[in-house]
């Protein structure tokens, strides 16, 4: 089968591209800080026009669940799993649980393309996300949502969407997952002393603290056997990975701490966020 179906409508004025080879992936806890499902269940009819196929990955500990004839409905494929099984694996900004969550559902995946993203977030028009991921099917491509630059923190990508070929975010996320047990019972911050990764630099911290979303990219860059030389951190990060602005997907609903965002310019205003690569 083709990998894109062009579906025109000349009363509406629109052409939608249906990307066949593209999985997107919801992980995170089902329930968001309301009680309620979260924003990326009420977006599945949206996401089910872009997209061929949609797996959702979260936590067997809801008490809120999408309703089974809507999943049978939109042919989605769902998982749950225990946070028992990640008991006091180091969890800095729950990045075992996204990492277990998101790892879960890219199992699932039978296409050469997906996008992960929160169960508790939402984006109305993913069609220039896809579009940019395809151009450069090697690399990383995130929102720009906490894409940080290089003085803020080395290597520090948005954790919110992330969109690549499915093998490179499995990758990615097992040996996140793999650090992750790794470090059990570890509370303090991975740093670059630890990882034996000389002359990383934090420029929030002022130490070599890793960020999660710095760790991420970190365990893609070693999946793909990149050499990590700080020295050339801007340099690697233009070569393997890309973003797209928020301004690019529709509507949207982000989160930083539990604070929704759904204004770009608040965005800009409250956070580190950089608008492009040369920005780094």
């Amino acid at each position: 089968m083709w990998a894109s179906i062009k579906i025109e409508s000349q009363k509406l004025g629109w052409v939608l591209v249906k990307h066949a080879d593209v999985t997107i992936v919801i992980q995170g806890p089902s329930v968001s800080v309301s009680g309620k499902l979260g924003a990326a269940f009420r977006n599945l009819e949206n996401y089910s026009k872009h997209v061929g196929n949609i797996v959702i990955s979260t936590w067997d500990d809801s008490k809120v669940k999408p309703s089974k004839r809507m999943l049978n409905r939109l042919g989605i494929k769902y998982v749950e799993d225990s946070k028992d099984h990640y008991k006091n694996h180091y969890n800095n900004s729950n990045i075992a649980y996204q990492s277990a969550t998101s790892l879960n559902g890219l199992k699932l995946v039978k296409t050469e393309y997906a996008i992960k993203v929160r169960c508790d977030e939402k984006y109305t028009d993913i069609s220039k996300f896809i579009e940019v991921m395809k151009s450069a099917p090697e690399k990383i491509t995130t929102s720009n949502f906490l894409f940080t630059s290089d003085d803020f923190s080395q290597f520090h990508i948005s954790d919110h969407v992330i969109g690549g070929k499915t093998e490179n975010l499995i990758g990615m996320f097992d040996n996140t997952s793999m650090l992750c047990k790794h470090y059990t019972n570890k509370t303090d911050p991975i740093t670059g002393s630890d990882l034996a990764i000389d002359n990383y630099r934090n420029g929030k911290t002022k130490n070599d603290e890793i960020s999660p979303e710095s760790l991420l990219f970190l365990c893609f860059l070693a999946y793909k056997e990149i050499e990590i030389d700080c020295s050339k951190s801007i340099e690697i990060m233009n070569n393997n990975c890309q973003l797209v602005e928020l301004t690019d997907m529709g509507d949207f609903l982000c989160h930083m701490s539990c604070i929704p965002y759904t204004n770009y310019d608040r965005v800009l205003e409250d956070t580190a966020t950089i608008t492009s690569m040369n920005d780094l």
